[in-house]
């Protein structure tokens, strides 16, 4: 497992898009993740190690993945809420940006 230290290193950030993010959420939406990664950071990666890493944690449930289709994602139960998880490379830059600037 890596500690804290490596994550770090590694870099990355999980911002919330979609009905949620736009304050029109009810008891039955889903919680739409973008996982935003520097470009040394592969979709295998993604599909493979945060998968398997995700299928340890007790607070998921209901894990799969579709990585073939036209939007890739990681489905899931977090604690019984609907998520799901997309991931989206930055090609030119090491530096993750702040939220609202991933959207520009």
């Amino acid at each position: 497992a890596m500690n804290w230290n490596q994550v770090e290193q590694v870099g990355g950030k999980v911002v919330c898009y979609g009905s949620f993010k736009l304050l029109v959420v009810d008891k039955e939406s889903d919680l739409d993740l973008l996982c935003v990664v520097p470009k040394h950071v592969t979709r295998e990666a993604f599909f493979k190690t945060l998968f398997e890493l995700l299928a340890k944690k007790d607070e998921v449930s209901e894990l799969r993945q579709l990585p073939w289709a036209f939007v890739p994602v990681i489905k899931m139960k977090y604690r019984g809420i609907e998520v799901d998880l997309t991931m989206a490379r930055l090609m030119g830059s090491e530096i993750i940006p702040e939220d609202e600037e991933i959207f520009r």
